[in-house]
């Protein structure tokens, strides 16, 4: 991975400097995503099936299965 600078208003860099590193890795995180997005060529639907591909193989990574899904769906009616 490659390390850009962008330009932040003072108080933004120091609340980011002052936070704990689970939430700086979050924003990191959510900046990723939203300059990924802001910065690609696809329509918004070829976006929004990308991410909805990533999440599906997500939850099958994570054992997630059709059937446990119904199950947690059922639970919730």
């Amino acid at each position: 991975m490659n390390t850009i600078s962008i330009h932040v208003p003072s108080s933004l860099a120091h609340v980011y400097e002052k936070a704990n590193e689970e939430k700086k890795m979050k924003a990191e995180q959510y900046i990723n995503a939203w300059l990924q997005s802001f910065l690609s060529k696809k329509s918004p639907d070829e976006r929004l099936f990308d991410i909805m591909g990533a999440a599906t193989a997500l939850a099958k990574k994570n054992g997630l299965t059709p059937e446990i899904l119904n199950e947690l769906l059922k639970d919730e009616e």
